[in-house]
């Protein structure tokens, strides 16, 4: 098909020529429907790697790795599940530190630590950039450098052109980030990859900003260097509550292949929800060998197969077309799966989750986030607050103060709740009033297994 695209980009911003190359494949994918899928089948125990087999390094070994190893951190998302127009990374989550607060503070501990300098990456968006530049500000750390996506404007679903600005759809609305797949393209052509070769640097981790749980692990990148790995994905075992991450499974010949909801067929949809056959998910937390990424980058084959992102917008339906960074799994040889325990995966894509690790089920020291060596279960608490906790504002006015969550097993709470003070939640707690009726949870009040509904009647479940 010829490389081609019914619209001028340059409508929009201007784009280089390689932006408009990354756009175009992505519009053919497109236009060609294509899908990889139909032939997958389940990943094998055999192509899995356990984390708990990796012996630690030494002292002396550890800084020897470190002194080539650099990160990055993907910063482009803004809070708005959270119902924020703020990066996400600059959002308070403990002691008012943000998550880029606590990522630098990581970093900034094991440099001195061993003594090395490890450049830090952050791939920003036009959305994140400016916020990021202020917090870097107040930081002395040594070589931290930003570079910046650009935006593709969103398409109309039913005719695959662009949206045009209106008054109910106004022209900031027209574009968006491309997903984080574009890593790739912008750390080549920004001179970002050259620029870590140079330095010496020949592993790169990368993981989300909001992910805190995922500090630079010394096991992983010693396993990485001895066994000359060239990309490693950690994946973590799904539960029903991951049905909508990135898939591992296997293709024909072997290679481990990764799914988004997105990619999936419809008839085969049902069958990738089952948690006993497509048992891993993509924690986004990826390792790679820095020369064989320019090598693969260099031959072109570094394409990743499209995301078809639905959204309704101004009660329009629109797609937004992306990529996955972790779909670069299948373009190595010798590519590595890790099994890795969940506590190296604690994305906070809601409030829900941000009230997990803002309680005393996490400690914070250092930077690094461990589940409180006090909680005797050895999963963390199925929480779901309605929509009256959605936003990030409404969540710290309805908590103030945030609940023991120690012992808890499960929490829902729907409706119009306020807590007074501090309170305590412990084993299973579903907390409903009455529809139309506020209720106040009273200071010091400890809800241990109960349905708490209407004006606080209380009944043991």
């Amino acid at each position: 098909m010829a490389n081609y695209l019914p619209f001028d980009l340059n409508q929009y911003t201007n784009y280089t020529d390689y932006e408009k190359d990354y756009f175009t494949k992505l519009y053919e994918q497109l236009i060609q429907k294509k899908t990889i899928f139909e032939d997958i089948q389940r990943l094998q125990d055999n192509q899995v790697i356990n984390y708990s087999d990796l012996p630690s390094p030494t002292q002396e070994e550890a800084k020897s790795i470190l002194s080539k190893v650099a990160i990055c951190h993907l910063n482009g998302g803004l809070g708005t599940s959270m119902g924020l127009h703020i990066p996400k990374a600059v959002i308070p989550v403990r002691n008012n530190q943000s998550f880029l607060d606590i990522s630098l503070t990581q970093l900034q501990v094991i440099q001195e630590q061993y003594n090395v300098t490890i450049p830090l990456l952050l791939l920003t968006s036009p959305h994140t950039e400016k916020e990021t530049q202020a917090i870097l500000n107040h930081y002395k750390l040594k070589q931290i450098r930003l570079f910046s996506q650009n935006s593709f404007p969103r398409l109309q679903s039913n005719t695959f052109l662009p949206l045009q600005a209106t008054e109910i759809f106004p022209k900031q609305q027209l574009l968006y980030p491309p997903g984080h797949g574009s890593l790739y393209m912008y750390l080549y052509y920004s001179g970002e990859l050259d620029a870590l070769l140079e330095q010496g640097k020949e592993y790169l981790f990368i993981s989300n900003i909001d992910n805190l749980a995922a500090p630079l692990d010394l096991s992983i990148l010693s396993y990485i260097v001895e066994n000359k790995v060239p990309f490693l994905m950690e994946a973590t075992r799904k539960t029903k509550n991951d049905l909508k991450g990135g898939s591992l499974a296997s293709t024909k010949d072997g290679r481990p292949i990764l799914i988004e909801t997105g990619q999936i067929p419809k008839h085969r949809q049902e069958e990738f929800k089952n948690i006993q056959v497509f048992k891993h998910f993509n924690t986004n937390n990826i390792w790679l060998h820095l020369p064989s990424l320019k090598e693969r980058f260099l031959a072109n084959q570094i394409n990743l197969p499209l995301i078809t992102n639905t959204k309704t917008i101004a009660q329009q339906s629109i797609i937004q077309l992306e990529t996955a960074i972790g779909s670069a799994v299948t373009c190595f040889d010798n590519s590595v799966i890790l099994d890795v325990p969940r506590t190296r995966f604690l994305p906070v894509k809601n409030t829900s989750d941000l009230l997990l690790i803002q309680s005393n089920l996490f400690t914070l020291e250092q930077g690094l986030l461990k589940i409180n060596p006090e909680r005797m279960f050895p999963d963390l608490p199925l929480v779901h607050l309605g929509k009256h906790f959605h936003s990030f504002d409404d969540y710290q006015r309805r908590i103030p103060i945030i609940p023991n969550l120690l012992s808890l097993l499960s929490l829902t709470m729907i409706g119009d709740i306020s807590f007074q003070g501090e309170a305590c939640l412990q084993g299973n707690v579903i907390i409903l009033p009455q529809q139309g009726k506020h209720m106040m949870i009273p200071h010091q009040a400890t809800f241990n297994n109960q349905v708490v509904t209407g004006e606080c009647i209380i009944t043991d479940l």
